[in-house]
């Protein structure tokens, strides 16, 4: 099943699809999107197993001046393969899909706002496509641990695609944020509260198939400390029932 979640992902309402067994029970979840909102207006299942979702992608609820058309193709998990986006100005606004018999999809949707007289309807016919997604990115190398408001380097290997196609990084800092598609193995951040967080990067080729996430490496930004010599340090040990309150400031 397909919808929207502002709960996870990418930032606004993204594409929020869940996979379950007979019983209802989730088997997994994926999420697509940018700093927009997204919605899904129609899927399928693929001849090969996968999954085929028509979105439209930067809603304005069911008007505006942004709605692009984005067609997601997945694998059997929800593993990104390809993606393609009508970008031509004004809107694109898909309705509904088909799987047709020579395995592309046919799409069909309005160019302009639902109440504007002046809309038209389109139709879009895509070809079957294959893409194999890119290699997964070894973990990240960088620091473990370090302070709010302070700019931290991470890097990854150079992504390899079994096609041949053109790579970008996606990095997750662990907080709810991620990068802009970036050109080179070396990412910067800064973390703005104190907590542990994962950093993660992604690959995604020219064709929008993503690689598996890579393995997250840990980074701690813990709380500083006030100074305090060690006698009375020695002393707030001795009395476990003194001053309770410097006691919790120090996590004693």
């Amino acid at each position: 099943m397909c919808g929207a979640t502002a709960s996870y992902g990418f930032g606004g309402n993204d594409l929020w699809i869940i996979k379950t067994d007979s019983q209802g029970n989730m088997i997994w979840n994926k999420t697509f999107g940018g700093t927009g909102n997204e919605r899904c207006y129609s899927m399928g299942v693929t001849d090969d197993g996968g999954y085929i979702f028509v979105v439209c992608k930067d809603i304005d609820s069911d008007s505006g001046t942004m709605e692009d058309t984005w067609i997601i193709k997945t694998d059997d998990i929800g593993n990104a393969e390809w993606k393609f986006q009508i970008e031509e100005e004004g809107i694109q606004h898909p309705s509904s899909m088909m799987i047709t018999d020579d395995g592309g999809y046919i799409i069909a949707g309005r160019t302009g706002d639902m109440n504007d007289k002046n809309a038209d309807g389109y139709m879009l016919k895509v070809s079957s496509f294959h893409n194999q997604r890119p290699n997964k990115p070894d973990m990240p190398v960088g620091p473990s641990k370090g302070k709010t408001g302070r700019d931290y380097t991470f890097s990854t290997n150079a992504v390899t695609d079994p096609d041949g196609d053109t790579i970008q990084l996606m990095w997750d800092w662990g907080d709810g944020n991620y990068s802009e598609l970036l050109d080179t193995t070396e990412a910067t951040y800064t973390w703005s509260y104190e907590d542990n967080f994962e950093v993660r990067v992604m690959a995604i080729d020219e064709n929008g198939g993503e690689s598996d996430w890579s393995d997250p490496l840990s980074i701690s930004m813990p709380k500083n400390k006030p100074y305090i010599n060690a006698p009375f340090l020695r002393f707030l040990e001795n009395h476990p029932y003194m001053f309770p309150l410097l006691r919790q400031l120090l996590k004693l």
